[in-house]
């Protein structure tokens, strides 16, 4: 009997035991269920938030599809400018309604490139399909994608742009005249000189367009100060301008920036160089003078004063310094008894022609006035009157005040 009942507490045991391992398979498989249930709804979670950035995304980006399209832009022009978003967008609005009103054909002006090793033709399903599908994984993984298409303002639309910024203003003038510099340069080498020489004249009609909008920007805003460092930039460049397109290869600047005059044996063509830039700037200080009724943009008292400034400091002071240190060193020679090619003695009633032949432009030469020696610069021959019989001309130096008044 003892034995049954030991046997039977044994079975009980054993089936509690089993039991107790079934229960707990059960309570594992609850676990596992719930975890993958938890899971799923996690996953589900993720996949919706996916899929809503992923149409936040779209939206943004058809939004921009749309305004480029309204701008009237060609498919690969949307491309390049897609990822721009709507700052970007606005910017070529602001482009669009500046090449209106200077009618321009604002299509024309945007310029589309392409990277690298990318060839469009390759691109199914259109560039912007192309360009929206990539940009849209890129964001979405937290990555910055490269467009392949690229946009490149025209220069003038750019300048344009940028009259409302003096310091981008300032930027654009400089940059318009440094490419007219490297292209003059390709031109004096022979290197494609009508088509170079086509984009030279370009570029100084958009740096004209440019100064008259300047100006009108003060006759509209009144605000002189604002617009001084924008004077000062274009009055400096178009003096230097002025003075290197009256000089050519006699003044040279090198890597380094430093000018090197070539007046030896040339100072007739440097003086002549250098009377020419001032009556070209003379010109252009009046066509900007308010006092001038037919002045450009109505005229500007600050750029007028800018330009009188730099003519005196580029031009007028340093023609009067190589003026009378020419006369020094010619009255030096003439006094020093070891020195040779002395000034040549000239009377201002008679000369032969053979007298005539032997003096060049720039020579130094001397007449004697009263008795003592008067050094001058020869210039060349005029006609022949009662005042001057031999007709000859001298350089003289220039009076500065004579900037101010243009007109006389």
């Amino acid at each position: 009997m003892k034995f049954l009942t030991a046997l039977g507490l044994a079975a009980g045991g054993a089936s509690k035991t089993i039991q107790e391992g079934l229960d707990r398979e059960q309570r594992e498989r609850d676990r596992a269920a719930r975890s993958a249930e938890a899971a799923a709804g996690r996953q589900h979670a993720v996949d919706l938030l996916y899929k809503r950035r992923r149409f936040d995304q779209l939206d943004k980006l058809v939004e921009v599809q749309e305004a480029l399209t309204a701008l009237g832009l060609d498919e690969n022009q949307i491309a390049a400018n897609l990822g721009g978003g709507m700052a970007n967008v606005e910017r070529l609005r602001n482009l669009k309604q500046i090449a209106n009103d200077n009618n321009i054909d604002f299509g024309s002006s945007l310029n589309v490139t392409f990277g690298q090793n990318f060839s469009p033709e390759d691109i199914e399903g259109g560039a912007v399909n192309y360009v929206q599908s990539n940009l849209l994984d890129a964001r979405l993984e937290g990555k910055v994608y490269k467009n392949p298409y690229r946009t490149e303002v025209s220069d003038q639309l750019k300048a344009l742009e940028s009259i409302g910024d003096p310091v981008g203003f300032k930027k654009q003038i400089e940059n318009q005249y440094n490419s007219i510099y490297r292209l003059e340069q390709l031109i004096d080498k022979g290197t494609n000189v009508e088509q170079n020489q086509k984009l030279v004249n370009q570029k100084r009609d958009l740096i004209t367009e440019l100064t008259k909008k300047y100006v009108e920007m003060e006759q509209t805003t009144g605000n002189t100060g604002l617009l001084a460092s924008g004077y000062m930039s274009l009055a400096l460049r178009k003096v230097k301008d002025a003075k290197k397109g009256a000089f050519g290869e006699l003044i040279v600047s090198d890597n380094l920036g430093r000018v090197q005059k070539k007046f030896t044996g040339n100072y007739g063509r440097a003086f002549e160089a250098y009377l020419t830039s001032i009556d070209s700037i003379k010109n252009e200080i009046q066509a900007y003078s308010p006092e001038n009724p037919n002045a450009i943009s109505g005229g500007s008292a600050a750029f007028m004063n800018e330009l009188t400034v730099n003519a005196n400091t580029q031009l007028v002071n340093e023609y009067n310094l190589e003026y009378y240190q020419r006369i020094k060193q010619g009255a030096e020679r003439d006094r020093d008894p070891t020195k040779v090619n002395k000034p040549k003695l000239i009377s201002l009633t008679t000369m032969s022609d053979v007298d005539k032949r032997t003096l060049k432009a720039g020579d130094v030469v001397k007449h004697i006035v009263n008795g003592q020696a008067k050094y001058e610069i020869f210039r060349g021959f005029a006609e022949p009157n009662q005042a001057n019989p031999t007709g000859i001309q001298f350089f003289f130096p220039q009076n500065p005040l004579d900037i101010y008044n243009p007109q006389q």
